[in-house]
């Protein structure tokens, strides 16, 4: 046989082949950011008449300071506070004030009684004085104390003027109590939005993904039109179910609502 002879030039490429199979699933890429709706509750005081003695027997007013009970039972005539037989331990931490004191008869003509709370052996500065052949009964609504858990509370009462009376006693104390204010995040919140023709009572209905979970966990607010809002306008809400809620208003005129809640 002759010699092989040179190369011959490359053919054109032919068709592509059969696409392979997918790889397998990269990594799950981090949580976008959602929405985060809070319920802000703002700081108040509960006020409540915490301290409540019962009324005691008839007993001597006279120029020896003695001690009775300020809470639950009717002690009188303790010697001693802090320690002492009448001593009320505090249960509820708070500020106390609205003092006051009920007797069974007026004190008497040129008479004065004084009663005064005590903590932990010591004056508050909470007092009042009964004088005379009217008053029965006296109140300090100026004065406030701070009593915490443990401490130990009297009501000390002495005749600071006149002759010596016998009388029975009941004593009332206001304890407050302040909440700080703090936020709850909404689980699973949504926002629904909307508008209404002119009308002066318009009951709005929700469907399908717009709809509450109930009548208290949305609140909802209104607005005029830009068109047509005027300074006079007032809007009012009524929630009444998860699915409706009620606009009124002072005048008819057309609005926006914007909802929020779960």
């Amino acid at each position: 046989a002759g010699p092989t002879g040179g190369e011959g030039p490359t053919g054109g490429v032919g068709p592509s082949g059969a696409i392979g199979p997918s790889g397998a699933a990269g990594p799950t890429g981090a949580a976008g950011a959602g929405a985060n709706v809070y319920e802000q509750t703002q700081a108040s005081t509960t006020t409540t008449t915490l301290y409540t003695s019962g009324t005691s027997a008839s007993t001597s007013i006279n120029s020896t300071a003695l001690f009775a009970s300020l809470e639950g039972t009717s002690c009188v005539a303790a010697t001693t506070t802090n320690p002492g037989t009448c001593d009320y331990t505090v249960l509820t931490a708070g500020t106390v004030g609205n003092f006051t004191v009920t007797l069974s008869s007026a004190p008497g003509s040129s008479n004065t009684g004084t009663f005064i709370v005590y903590k932990n052996g010591a004056t508050t500065g909470i007092s009042c004085p009964i004088t005379g052949s009217s008053a029965t009964t006296c109140s300090d609504t100026t004065n406030t104390a701070t009593f915490a858990v443990s401490d130990k509370v009297a009501v000390r009462y002495q005749r600071t003027a006149g002759a010596n009376f016998s009388k029975t006693m009941a004593f009332t104390l206001d304890n407050s109590v302040p909440a700080a204010a703090f936020e709850v995040q909404l689980t699973s919140p949504h926002m629904v939005v909307g508008s209404g023709a002119s009308a002066s009572t318009t009951t709005i209905t929700l469907t399908g993904s717009a709809i509450f979970s109930g009548p208290t966990s949305y609140f909802c607010t209104v607005s005029g039109s830009s068109t047509s809002s005027s300074s006079d306008d007032r809007w009012t809400v009524e929630n009444v179910s998860a699915s409706s809620f009620i606009i009124r208003s002072t005048a008819a005129r057309p609005f926006r609502y914007v909802c929020v809640g779960n």
